[in-house]
C-alpha cells in the first residue's frame, strides 16, 4: 500500500490551481485560445525565473469544468479503488476528521469545482486549462501549473508517490515543496506585475459568496490540507530553506523534507534538523476478535494530528477553520489546545483493523519530544473523546488513551472485553526509531546546471 490515509492530498497536488471564470457576456472560446496562446511567452518567464529549461515539448489541452470530476475519479480509483475508499472514510471518521457518512471523494470534488482553473498532471505530461476562465484568471494559473510541468522534467513530480509507502505525512511534506515551489514563484512573478494581480483580485471578488458556501461545507481537514497548508505554508517553507532564492529549489527536490512538522516549522528542517522517528507498531492478531483483521497503515503526522485535535473543539465550519488560518499571514497555523498538544510531535503509526461486519479500530502509536509533549498530547485526545462520542455519535465508546514516559498508545474502536489486551500487545511488540528507508531510493538531481545569471524578484512573500 502507498500512503494511503494522505492519498487524497497528494492525489489533489495534480489538481491544484484556483482561479477566476469568465461572466457571461464575456466570449469564452476567444479567451480560452488567448490564454492557450499565453503559454508560450509564460514559458520564458518560467524559464527566467526558476533558472531551468524545458528539456522537452509537453502537451496543451482545454477541457470542461465539468470533466474536473470524471478525472479527480479516476486517479482516485488509481491509487484507492471503491473499498479501500469506504474503509477510509470509516477511519476517518473513527478517528473525528469528519461526521459518519461523509463521501471523501465527493466534498473534494465539490472544493475543486469551486474555482479550479487549471493544472499539470505529471503522469501525462499535460498541461490542461478550464474552458472559460478570463486571461487575467489563467495567467497565473498557467505559470503555477508551468512551474510543475519544468520541474517534473528535471526531477520527476510523476515518481514521487512510488517513493514512499505508507508514508502519508512525508508524503504531505513533498507536497508543501512542490505546491510551494510553485505558488511561491507565482507570487513573486505577480508582485512584478500588479496589473494582474488586481485584475485577478477582481475577478476572485465575483465568485463571492458561492465560493465560500462551497468551502463551509467541505470538512475543515480537506480544505486545510488542500488549500491552506500547501499554498500558504509551502511556499514560506521554501522562501525559508532556499534563502528566498527560487534557483536554489531544486535542492529541496533531492532533498526533501521528511515531515509536515518541519513545513509548519522550517528551522526544523534546516537550522535545527528534526528527524521524526519511524515506528514498526506490534502485531497484535493474536489477540484481536474473531473476523478482525488489519487493513493498512500509514502515518499521521504534526499538521494532521493538529486538524484533528483543532475539530474536537467543536463549533460550526466557520469557526474551526478561521481557528487554523493566521489572519495576517494566511497559513496554516493552530491555535490553543490544538498548537500546544501537535507540538513536539516526534514520530507516530496507525495501523487500521475492520472487522467482517465493517466495524473499524485502530492502534496509534506515536512518540514525541518530551514527557510533557506527550502528556499534553495525551490529555487533548482524552479530552477530544467526548466531542467524538457525543457529536460524532460513534460507536462502540471504546477507546484507552495511555501514555509511557514520551509515547503514547491509542486503542480504539474494538469491543470492550478484548481493549486492554490489544494494549498491551501493541506496547508489547511496537518498535520506534526504525531506520527509513524509502522506496526507490532518494530523487537524483538534474542532469542539467541551473541557467547563470538568471534575472528574477528578489522580494520576498
Amino acid at each position: 500500500m502507498k500512503y494511503e490515509f494522505l492519498t487524497i492530498f497528494a492525489v489533489i497536488a495534480l489538481l491544484g490551481g484556483f482561479g477566476a471564470p469568465l461572466s457571461a457576456e464575456e466570449d469564452g472560446a476567444g479567451e480560452d485560445e488567448r490564454a492557450l496562446a499565453l503559454i508560450d511567452a509564460l514559458v520564458k518567464d518560467v524559464q527566467e525565473m526558476r533558472g531551468l529549461e524545458f528539456r522537452e515539448p509537453f502537451a496543451r489541452k482545454l477541457i470542461s469544468s465539468s470533466e474536473i470530476p470524471a478525472m479527480l475519479r479516476e486517479k482516485l480509483a488509481e491509487e484507492l479503488p471503491p473499498e479501500k475508499l469506504a474503509k477510509m472514510n470509516k477511519l476517518y471518521s473513527r478517528l473525528g476528521f469528519i461526521a459518519p457518512g461523509v463521501d471523501l471523494a465527493e466534498v473534494v470534488t465539490q472544493l475543486l469545482e469551486a474555482g479550479a482553473a487549471g493544472f499539470y498532471d505529471p503522469e501525462a505530461k499535460t498541461l490542461y486549462l478550464v474552458r472559460g476562465f478570463s486571461v487575467s484568471g489563467a495567467q497565473p494559473v498557467l505559470f503555477h501549473e508551468l512551474v510543475h510541468a519544468l520541474e517534473d522534467q528535471h526531477y520527476g513530480l510523476h515518481s514521487f508517490r512510488d517513493r514512499v509507502k505508507d508514508h502519508g505525512d512525508r508524503a504531505a511534506a513533498m507536497m508543501g515543496v512542490v505546491e510551494g515551489s510553485a505558488q511561491g514563484l507565482m507570487n513573486r512573478w505577480l508582485a512584478a506585475r500588479p496589473e494582474i494581480a488586481k485584475a485577478l483580485r477582481e475577478e476572485e471578488m465575483k465568485k463571492g459568496l458561492a465560493q465560500a458556501q462551497k468551502i463551509l461545507s467541505v470538512p475543515t481537514v480537506i480544505v486545510a490540507g488542500m488549500a491552506i497548508y500547501p499554498y500558504g505554508n509551502g511556499p514560506v517553507f521554501v522562501n525559508a530553506a532556499t534563502g528566498n532564492d527560487p534557483r536554489k529549489a531544486g535542492d529541496l527536490f533531492t532533498n526533501m523534507p521528511q515531515s509536515t512538522e518541519q513545513i509548519l516549522h522550517p528551522e526544523k528542517y534546516a537550522k535545527t534538523p528534526d528527524v521524526p522517528q519511524e515506528v514498526s507498531v506490534g502485531d497484535v492478531a493474536a489477540v484481536l476478535p474473531e473476523g478482525w483483521a488489519a487493513d493498512f497503515s500509514d502515518t499521521i503526522g504534526e499538521m494532521q494530528i493538529g486538524l484533528l485535535l483543532n475539530e474536537f473543539a467543536g463549533g460550526p465550519p466557520a469557526m474551526k477553520l478561521v481557528r487554523v488560518i493566521n489572519p495576517f499571514t494566511q497559513v496554516l497555523s493552530f491555535q490553543g489546545a490544538a498548537a500546544t498538544a501537535a507540538a513536539g510531535w516526534d514520530g507516530d503509526r496507525i495501523v487500521s483493523y475492520f472487522s467482517k461486519d465493517g466495524q473499524v479500530g485502530f492502534v496509534w502509536p506515536s512518540v514525541w519530544d518530551s514527557e510533557r509533549d506527550a502528556t499534553e498530547f495525551a490529555d487533548a485526545y482524552r479530552a477530544g473523546l467526548t466531542y467524538k462520542w457525543q457529536e460524532l455519535r460513534l460507536t462502540p465508546e471504546t477507546a484507552i488513551v495511555d501514555r509511557r514516559g514520551d509515547k503514547v498508545m491509542i486503542v480504539e474502536g474494538f469491543p470492550a472485553e478484548v481493549m486492554s489486551r490489544i494494549l498491551e500487545s501493541a506496547w508489547e511488540g511496537t518498535v520506534f526509531d526504525v531506520p527509513f528507508a524509502p522506496d526507490g531510493g532518494e530523487n537524483e538531481p538534474a542532469e542539467t546546471e541551473p541557467a547563470e545569471d538568471v534575472p528574477g524578484d528578489d522580494n520576498g512573500e
